[in-house]
């Protein structure tokens, strides 16, 4: 079972290798911004969602949250995956 209900609506493929791609950039970041910070940014994207009903394209949303910390780093990277 997925954690957050709307990521069960996404392709689970670009998930994982999202996921592996993000990672290792969380690893050493603090407690405030590390890979628990984006399940903490998941969560409230699904309870907004539901509490607003707001509609939104799922996969683009989870990717912006796994994503949104790392564009100032690695933007050469991001780009090639």
């Amino acid at each position: 079972m997925l954690l957050f209900d709307f990521l069960g609506r996404i392709n689970m493929k670009n998930l994982e290798k999202i996921i592996a791609f993000v990672e290792p950039y969380y690893i050493s970041k603090d407690i405030m911004h590390d890979f628990s910070h984006i399940n903490r940014i998941l969560k409230m994207v699904e309870t907004l969602s539901e509490k607003l009903a707001i509609k939104f394209d799922n996969e683009l949303v989870m990717i912006a949250c796994y994503f949104h910390g790392l564009i100032g780093f690695e933007k050469q990277k991001i780009e090639v995956f």
